[in-house]
């Protein structure tokens, strides 16, 4: 189910759906050599329609992370209420898939029927998000409403739109599933070969003049050895366990400084 089909217009660019299953594909063949069991290319597609109903009209800053959560068959079967969505963001896709953009990852109530898989959804990137944009953390589940805490989202998809941020993932198929489980390091690092060669080289060169900050900096390594222009990268959100204080923040004050001035 979708209210975004493939060749509609997406914030004033064609959505590029055949790039993206043909990508895909090759990242299908890849997991599949490896004995593993991958995401079809529709997964891909309906990740990107999420991404891509948030992408700005001009793009001034990239964040570049590792990729979505793995998002099985019996997910994308599911779907977001349109009801919930019609006065605060009726152009958001409606199928449920494990990324940050789709409002239902993390909000069960948004859903017609509840995921097979625990679906807490990723609250450290709605707060870098929330940094980024201005508009603080994402407020916790029985600190409000969810009625609330979907405004706030949006709200910050919003802000994230006009500064003109959007998050790109290095990989089309997910690396980590619910659980934390992920594929092994060499399987990583050929999945975001599969994509800078045949995605991300694309969208980049779509958007030269645009800072690059990455998500992590195994991720910032590995891009950087493929030849993707990273400008500068910051800690993942869970970094901060093992990190000092007052390294955890390396990078922040240029990407908040790009993102202002934008």
């Amino acid at each position: 189910m979708s209210n975004c089909p493939d060749s509609v217009a997406i914030s004033q660019t064609i959505f590029p759906a055949e790039r993206i299953r043909s990508a895909a594909a090759v990242g299908e063949e890849t997991i599949r050599a490896c004995g593993l069991v991958a995401e079809s290319p529709e997964v891909a597609i309906a990740v990107e329609q999420h991404r891509w109903a948030w992408k700005p009209s001009k793009i001034r800053v990239v964040l570049i992370a590792e990729s979505h959560v793995y998002t099985s068959p019996s997910d994308l079967a599911l779907h977001i209420r349109a009801a919930w969505l019609r006065a605060l963001a009726p152009h958001a896709p409606l199928p449920f898939v494990r990324l940050v953009y789709c409002l239902g990852y993390g909000e069960n109530w948004l859903l017609n029927e509840r995921p097979e898989a625990r679906n807490s959804g990723t609250p450290q990137y709605w707060n870098i998000f929330g940094r980024v944009a201005g508009t603080g953390r994402q407020p916790v589940k029985g600190a409000g409403t969810n009625l609330d805490r979907l405004a706030w989202k949006i709200k910050t998809l919003r802000q994230l739109q006009q500064l003109g941020v959007w998050l790109l993932d290095a990989s089309l198929h997910g690396i980590y599933a619910p659980g934390a489980l992920r594929v092994p390091p060499n399987l990583t690092e050929q999945l975001h070969r599969v994509w800078w060669r045949h995605y991300g080289t694309w969208l980049l060169d779509s958007c030269p003049d645009a800072y690059t900050c990455v998500i992590g900096s195994g991720t910032a390594k590995h891009l950087r050895a493929l030849g993707v222009r990273v400008d500068n990268w910051i800690y993942q959100p869970q970094a901060q366990r093992s990190v000092a204080p007052e390294l955890f923040d390396r990078g922040w004050n240029e990407l908040l400084a790009r993102a202002v001035r934008s």
